[in-house]
């Protein structure tokens, strides 16, 4: 069952709403918004658009609903249009205790996709390309209030090597971290909640090597810059 789907139709029901209707008041035809809910690409304007009429939230419309139901299957001749990333999300399944969110299928699998203005990329803190960028759901509250429970994080993958203190997507023994990291004056990493009801996690240069780093957290879809 396409969940997603259900979801925006359900969501278009309960506001009285036809897709023409949704359709018109994005300025799209009709046939994109069956797109939509069929797990087709979204771009980031009619994606804030399409939460704002069905009077929602983008994390509740993606992570809840598309994020781990809907397969990403993007055909080789299908090329995002000039000015546009097309952004993977990635599906990390399983539970959260302490900010670390335990991925049962061990791999970070691509579930669906979303479309930036390459500009919008390059602007972002910290960021010097826009080619290797995917979205991570966080699950838990060790992040906050900076990164909500639930929120969509846009990752720069090609922030491979922490070079400075910053929010970081970390995978060891098939776990997957997102943390305040901390570069120490004798080369240890502290690893840090924005949530002061967790401690610190205190990591020496061995077990650092053993860590790897998927990218820097650069946005969450909350609105916020990290």
């Amino acid at each position: 069952m396409n969940t997603r789907k259900n979801s925006i139709a359900r969501l278009i029901r309960e506001k009285g709403l036809t897709q023409d209707d949704v359709a018109k008041q994005i300025g799209v035809t009709r046939q994109a918004v069956q797109q939509w809910a069929s797990g087709k690409t979204l771009r980031q304007e009619n994606l804030s658009k399409l939460a704002e009429i069905l009077d929602t939230s983008i994390d509740q419309l993606l992570a809840e609903d598309g994020v781990s139901v809907v397969p990403y299957r993007a055909p080789v001749d299908d090329i995002p249009e000039e000015g546009w990333v097309r952004v993977p999300v990635y599906a990390i399944e399983g539970s959260c205790h302490d900010g670390v969110c335990e991925n049962q299928s061990n791999s970070l699998d691509i579930v669906r996709s979303i479309e930036f203005r390459e500009s919008f990329l390059r602007s972002l803190p910290g960021v010097i390309g826009s080619k290797n960028f995917h979205i991570v759901t966080a699950d838990g509250d060790s992040m906050e209030p900076t990164i909500p429970n639930r929120s969509l994080c846009i990752v720069d993958g090609s922030q491979s090597t922490i070079r400075r203190d910053g929010i970081f997507v970390l995978q060891a023994s098939g776990q997957i971290f997102i943390k305040r990291v901390q570069r120490n004056l004798d080369a240890t990493f502290t690893l840090l909640s924005d949530n002061s009801a967790y401690r610190p996690m205190k990591l020496d240069p061995t077990t650092m090597e053993s860590v790897r780093v998927v990218g820097c957290v650069v946005y969450v879809f909350s609105g916020k810059e990290c």
